[in-house]
């Protein structure tokens, strides 16, 4: 019985680095230039919000609503990419899981957020 503990914790360790690993990976992007694929969006408003989703995403399915209502209602400034139709543009900037969320400002990414994210915690990224 000790042994299957062991085991459960070493699964549960290994997931927690692995996560961590991710966060860290995103956070070394910060302040690097737009990839050359994003930069027409980027040149056209001094902020914008890429949001990586999967129709096939439990979490995205629950967020894209949200994301495509601010879209609506900032056309310019919020992209949706899905990465099932456009694999290329994640795997540019590092993208390993959805949803993701990536806010370029002045043509360099300014911030990464990983999982799903409030309607508030996306407006304030958009207005600041």
């Amino acid at each position: 019985m000790e042994i299957v503990g062991f085991i459960v914790l070493g699964i549960i360790a290994v997931l927690m680095l692995t996560q961590l690993w991710f966060q860290y990976r995103m956070k070394r992007l910060e302040g690097t230039p737009v990839p050359e694929s994003l930069q027409a969006d980027s040149a056209a408003a001094s902020a914008v919000l890429y949001y990586f989703y999967s129709d096939a995403c439990g979490p995205c399915r629950r967020v894209s609503p949200l994301v495509k209502k601010l879209a609506e209602e900032r056309p310019e400034t919020v992209k949706l990419i899905d990465v099932a139709v456009d694999p290329e543009t994640p795997r540019q900037l590092g993208i390993m899981g959805t949803p993701s969320f990536v806010l370029m400002k002045n043509s360099l990414i300014d911030q990464i957020l990983m999982g799903p994210q409030s309607e508030k915690k996306l407006r304030s990224l958009m207005d600041n």
